[in-house]
């Protein structure tokens, strides 16, 4: 948020250039309390504010537009009018009262807090995991963070609609996350933030002009899977990082990317596991708290015995550690480059559970089975699920015919096969 000091008048009004970013409030020096507040669309508004006598708050207040298009003595006049109105709310202030009870108002305080305190707000009051928080941070950083100081009744529909094409240029997914993220806090704000009369400080969600001009950026639903003759190369290398001498954390990325194709696990389930999670001996483990919430019990196939065997010999209470930090493995990036490089095999760690669900998907195994060992939400409303009770030992067979398919994939078929 911008702010500059200059007389208010047409010529000096008509001069002022847009924000890179964020709101410009030019603040009139003759007239204080009155100014204009310019978007990064270029919209110029009139506003008025001022501290209310007796009172430790501020009030501001839009009280016009200022009509760039239209010929000069309309733009004056218009400048005449809203520093009429401005001396009309600056009197009542002086005098201790509030006339800003009818519209929309922008305060310091709890009737219309910053985005940043709508924020700390959103997240204080919904259950989030600590991951979901953590990327909500980062991509208000990466996107917004310029908006984090600006009353949320200061962002309008213009100010979204560029906001979004500018973030598109660097990104379309994550312009998109970033402005589902503004659209989710202003609906928090709706239903929480009152003025002092008790109504809603704010009424529109001007996110929702996206999806009325169809403005989203369509993003392609990733279907990238390690390929069949591409897993014989991909596992030769992955198995190699083990040889790297003195690097504890080669073995433990070696063991938690074969744990991810065997499992079809989400990366972030699997890298919390814990050793009391693990169970050897029934071969079962437990990862708790998912994504949807409850905890997911899968058996072992062999080879996830072997690897889990082979992680509860070193200490600590994280199977798979970040041996860095204290802490569960996080950035893998320097490993998976590496086995890209050895291999010749591009590929995301998302792209494992594919490659698990696409086996798993060829050996025929029941759908609701697959969503079982996936940990997919099955919907409440499909009474025939409700029926089937799918315990741990249900899907070992399954598991076990996964695994062995893989196991056989990473054999190198002969040439001309």
């Amino acid at each position: 948020m911008e702010t500059e000091y200059r007389s208010i008048t047409r010529t000096q009004v008509d001069r002022i250039k847009p924000p890179r970013s964020g709101l410009l409030f030019v603040r009139d020096i003759d007239q204080p309390g009155f100014g204009v507040k310019v978007t990064i669309s270029g919209t110029k508004s009139f506003f008025v504010e001022s501290r209310i006598r007796g009172k430790n708050r501020t009030r501001r207040k839009v009280i016009g537009r200022y009509p760039t298009e239209a010929g000069e003595g309309i733009r004056e006049n218009a400048i005449v009018t809203a520093k009429s109105k401005a001396l009309v709310y600056l009197s009542h202030f002086q005098q201790g009262s509030d006339p800003i009870g009818d519209g929309k108002v922008i305060a310091d305080d709890d009737h219309n807090p910053t985005l940043q305190r709508i924020f700390d707000d959103y997240v204080s009051t919904k259950t989030l995991k600590p991951n979901t928080v953590d990327d909500y941070n980062k991509v208000l950083k990466w996107g917004l963070s310029d908006w984090l100081n600006v009353h949320i009744i200061e962002i309008d529909r213009d100010d979204v609609l560029r906001r979004h094409q500018t973030l598109g240029k660097r990104s379309h997914a994550q312009s998109n996350y970033a402005l589902r993220l503004l659209r989710a806090l202003f609906n928090f704000a709706i239903e929480r933030y009152r003025d002092a009369r008790g109504r809603p400080v704010i009424t529109d969600n001007p996110v929702i002009l996206l999806s009325r001009v169809k403005a989203w950026h369509r993003i392609p639903r990733r279907r990238t899977v390690i390929k069949r003759h591409e897993l014989p190369a991909w596992i030769k290398a992955v198995r190699a990082l083990e040889g790297e001498r003195g690097s504890t954390a080669a073995s433990v990325v070696r063991d938690y990317l074969q744990f991810l194709l065997f499992t079809g696990m989400r990366r972030t389930e699997a890298a919390t596991l814990r050793r009391k999670d693990i169970d050897l001996k029934d071969r079962t483990f437990v990862a708790p708290e998912t994504k949807n919430w409850s905890d997911h019990a899968l058996p072992m196939s062999e080879p996830v015995r072997e690897i889990l065997a082979r992680r509860l010999n070193e200490p600590g209470q994280w199977v798979f550690p970040n041996v860095a930090i204290s802490g569960p493995i996080e950035d893998v990036r320097h490993w998976t480059l590496k086995v890209q490089d050895a291999s010749g095999v591009t590929f995301t760690l998302h792209d494992l559970r594919r490659t698990f669900t696409t086996v798993a998907e060829s050996l025929d195994l029941s759908g609701y089975t697959l969503k079982r060992l996936l940990n997919h939400k099955i919907n409440d409303s499909d009474v025939t699920s409700g029926y089937i009770v799918s315990d741990v030992e249900r899907l070992r067979s399954p598991m076990d015919r996964v695994a062995s398919r893989l196991q056989e994939m990473f054999i190198e078929e002969p040439s001309g096969s």
